[in-house]
């Protein structure tokens, strides 16, 4: 990543994500820790975060976009689906500061890159080269330059919208609950 685009990062690029989004898991890894824990892309990367990058959740906009994401996600790495899924789908409230907006047009020209190019990336193929991704370096970017999320397109869910998360870079003021029925 260039100079001029760490740059654009520290320009007053950022917002405020103040919302309820979604996400869906198997009941085993749905309790409310687990929920949010963000292990699985430290792991194995994503397509905002480099493997080793650090806990990463993301979140739907929608219920049923939360489980398009948990679908596709499956079908990517030829995880069968059971036939008596099981799903558990949680609401997630965030208050987070600073967000990065990739999902805008206007954001994604300042840095020179289209929404297709990020939406065709093939992360896991590329990491396994020992390759970083386009849609990786700016999530590490972000992250290094004081983000604490990324508002993103959906790669699996046409005309949803994804709210990544950089749990290791939350301040204090940054909260992330998952939302339990009383």
């Amino acid at each position: 990543m260039s100079r001029a685009s760490r740059e654009l990062f520290r320009r007053n690029c950022g917002e405020r994500c103040v919302s309820t989004w979604f996400r869906a898991a198997i009941p085993r890894h749905a309790g409310p820790r687990d929920l949010i824990s963000g292990v699985g892309a430290a792991r194995h990367g994503g397509r905002w975060c480099p493997p080793a990058f650090g806990r990463v959740l993301h979140l739907a906009d929608e219920p049923e976009h939360a489980i398009g994401e948990f679908l596709a996600n499956h079908r990517r790495f030829g995880i069968p689906v059971p036939t008596d899924l099981h799903l558990v789908l949680r609401a997630v409230r965030v208050r987070l500061d600073p967000v990065l907006d990739l999902a805008n047009p206007d954001v994604r020209r300042a840095f020179g890159v289209s929404r297709r190019r990020l939406l065709d990336v093939r992360w896991a193929s590329e990491n396994a080269a020992g390759r970083e991704t386009i849609s990786q370096a700016l999530g590490r970017v972000a992250g290094e330059s004081g983000f604490v999320g990324l508002l993103v397109d959906s790669a699996a869910v046409p005309a949803a919208t994804n709210l990544v998360v950089f749990m290791d870079r939350l301040g204090v003021s940054d909260r992330v609950d998952v939302c339990v029925a009383e």
